[in-house]
């Protein structure tokens, strides 16, 4: 069995709170062998039951001790510590019951990240944490979703783009908009960048502008809007006459009215993409 300090270091890469069956399942001890071994730290109150003496769950008295527990050095690494707690986290969901501990799940993976090889494993990692981005940016904790995007970015394997382009476009495009709403104007850059070259219908090239104009606008760069728009206008075939040539204006309103209703509804790219 492990030395006290050891399993106070497998506790500590479980959580601040942490779950004494899974830690035993993690260190494939019993539940009572596993609390045998935590009772020096209990004695030295490093660490205390949640709610009761006889609580399953126990958690850290300070969050220093749980960074300094989780610093000591020893066998297994810290990163192959946190991929077992995901993979068993994992397992015991079920598809229905795995957004319930999705954040959990996801830290511990992206913790592990270096650790994954397997290319089938980083496929099904790289959607769990974009499901943790989604969920994170709807519950607007937008640095977090940054986390968990750029996660799911960077467990995709080499070739997605060839191999699942949407899941690819989607992870770079909900970056970018999570990357604007904090602020990192260099990270939105470089992500609509890399989205510009990969798009392939107009569709996916007016995802891209919109989340630039979005981004100009936040930026206070009403030139910029105005820029981007008449070009997203143009890949549809509308150009925009000056803002000043009321005429040429009006007359431009008149033909692209009179071209859309001459149109089925089917030759319209948002309409044609699934």
């Amino acid at each position: 069995p492990p030395n006290a300090q050891q399993i106070l270091r497998f506790a500590a890469c479980a959580g601040q709170e942490f779950d004494l069956p899974l830690l035993a399942t993690v260190l494939n001890l019993s539940p009572q062998d596993a609390l045998a071994a935590l009772a020096p730290s209990l004695h030295d109150e490093l660490i205390q039951p949640v709610h009761a003496a006889a609580s399953m769950t126990f958690r850290f008295v300070h969050d220093r001790v749980q960074q300094t527990a989780h610093a000591l050095p020893g066998h297994p690494p810290t990163a192959a510590i946190h991929l077992t707690f995901a993979r068993i986290l994992l397992v015991k969901a079920s598809p229905d019951t795995v957004d319930e501990p999705i954040f959990i799940i996801a830290d511990h993976l992206i913790h592990g990240c270096e650790l994954v090889t397997d290319e089938s494993d980083r496929w099904a990692y790289a959607r769990l944490t974009f499901r943790a981005g989604l969920k994170a940016k709807a519950a607007l904790a937008y640095q977090a979703a940054v986390h968990y995007f750029d996660a799911g970015i960077a467990f995709l394997p080499q070739d997605v783009w060839a191999q699942d382009f949407r899941l690819a476009f989607d992870l770079h495009l909900q970056a970018a908009e999570v990357a604007d709403l904090t602020n990192a104007e260099h990270r939105v850059l470089s992500l609509c960048d890399e989205l510009d070259t990969r798009a392939r219908t107009p569709m996916e090239r007016l995802e891209v502008f919109f989340r630039r104009i979005l981004f100009a606008n936040h930026q206070g760069d009403l030139a910029a809007v105005m820029a981007l728009g008449r070009e997203a206008l143009a890949c549809f075939g509308i150009p925009l006459p000056p803002l000043d040539d009321a005429p040429a204006l009006l007359a431009q309103v008149g033909h692209s009215s009179a071209s859309l209703k001459s149109r089925h509804r089917s030759q319209f790219p948002m309409c044609s993409i699934a």
